[in-house]
């Protein structure tokens, strides 16, 4: 008999960890990737005694950058004309055009980051959730539940450092700010 796995839920400060450091993991991904590329595609211009194997390059890079690219990738990225640019997205395709979702993220930190600075209780998830259905529903998306709040914080995660407050110097910003 097999007994279900009960899933546990992570504290918030592990979990924000956890999602900063996949955030730190693609951006370096992404410069590996950028990075790759434009020195094979380099390497085309160069004589054919002088040039460096495709999996001499990708190896350095990983080296440098500590990333797990794969010489097969770097070399289909190439072909299709992809150089210095970020690794595809895996998956379906979204329901946001990538600027927009890009735009939609530097707004939902920009406002975090406010809301931080103001030194005053912070939104709950719930909050921001309703916050960002209203945004993008005003610009012609129909979005009601959590998912999209989730995936921004998610996405915005290494950019907060999660942590408990100080108490004290709460109320000694409270005392001395003008409101």
């Amino acid at each position: 008999m097999n007994l279900p796995i009960k899933k546990k839920r992570q504290p918030s400060k592990l979990a924000h960890a956890q999602a900063s450091a996949i955030g730190v993991a693609k951006e370096t991904k992404k410069a590996a990737t950028k990075a790759a590329t434009r020195l094979v595609a380099a390497q085309a211009a160069l004589p054919p005694s002088q040039r460096k194997t495709m999996t001499t390059i990708v190896r350095e890079v990983n080296a440098l950058y500590g990333s797990y690219l794969n010489n097969k990738t770097i070399s289909r990225y190439v072909r299709a004309g992809l150089v210095g640019v970020s690794p595809l997205k895996q998956g379906p395709v979204g329901d946001f055009p990538k600027p927009i979702y890009d735009a939609l993220k530097g707004a939902y930190s920009t406002y975090l980051k406010l809301e931080q600075a103001e030194s005053i209780k912070q939104s709950h998830t719930g909050k921001l959730t309703k916050k960002v259905n209203k945004c993008v529903n005003k610009a012609g998306f129909q979005k009601t539940r959590d998912d999209l709040a989730r995936k921004l914080k998610r996405d915005t995660a290494h950019e907060f450092e999660a942590g408990k407050g100080n108490v004290q110097e709460s109320r000694r910003v409270m005392w001395t700010v003008d409101n």
